[in-house]
C-alpha cells in the first residue's frame, strides 16, 4: 500500500508545474482584419565585396579577380615540353581579352611544374613555358603592354606534389597584372 501512494504521489508531483518556474507569456491573436504588431529591430552592418574564382569550362583558364588569372599547364602543353597547344592558344586569346579590359600596362608572366623529374630540369621548362606565354601575349597585345616572365620550377606548390591531382593543379601558369 505505501508503495501505491509513493507512486501516486510521484506521479502527481512530476507532472504539476514547479513553483516559482518562469511561465510563457500568454499568446495574444489579433482579431481578424488587426494587422499584428511586430517588433522592429535595426540592424546594421558592413557590406563586404565577395569575388569568387571563376573559370572557363575546360578550366584552362582561372579569373581570380580581373588581375590574377591561372593558366593550367596541362592545357597549354604537351608532357614535358613548351610549346602551345590549340586549346592552349584558345585559353591565351580569352585571357588576352580579360587583360584588354583590365586596361593592364604591365603584366608578369610565371611559370611552376610539379616536383617530379629534377629540380634544374623543372626550373628551366618553367621559364621555357612562361617565355612561350609571355611572346603569344606580347604579340596579341600589340606592344601595349610591357610583359615580363619568370620561372619558378617546383616552388611555391599549391596543393601537394604526393598525388597526381596535386601534381596537376602545381602545373600552372600564373599572370598578374601589375599595373
Amino acid at each position: 500500500m505505501r508503495a501505491r501512494i509513493l507512486v501516486a504521489a510521484l506521479a502527481i508531483g512530476l507532472t504539476a508545474p514547479a513553483s516559482g518556474a518562469p511561465t510563457a507569456p500568454p499568446v495574444v491573436v489579433p482579431a481578424e482584419g488587426t494587422p499584428a504588431q511586430l517588433p522592429v529591430l535595426d540592424i546594421t552592418a558592413e557590406v563586404q565585396t565577395l569575388v569568387l574564382p571563376t573559370a572557363n569550362l575546360d578550366g584552362s583558364l582561372t579569373d581570380f579577380d580581373g588581375k590574377r588569372f591561372r593558366l593550367d599547364a596541362n592545357v597549354l602543353f604537351r608532357f614535358d615540353e613548351s610549346d602551345i597547344t590549340p586549346n592552349g592558344e584558345a585559353a591565351l586569346a580569352e585571357l588576352v581579352g580579360k587583360l584588354e579590359a583590365a586596361k593592364a600596362t604591365r603584366v608578369r608572366i610565371d611559370g611552376y611544374t610539379d616536383d617530379v623529374g629534377e629540380t634544374a630540369y623543372n626550373l628551366r621548362l618553367s621559364q621555357r613555358r612562361a617565355d612561350a606565354v609571355r611572346d603569344r601575349l606580347d604579340a596579341a597585345l600589340g606592344g601595349r603592354v610591357t610583359v615580363t616572365s619568370a620561372g619558378h620550377g617546383e616552388q611555391n606548390p599549391v596543393a601537394s606534389n604526393e598525388t597526381k591531382a596535386g601534381q596537376a593543379l602545381n602545373r600552372r601558369v600564373t599572370v598578374v597584372v601589375e599595373k
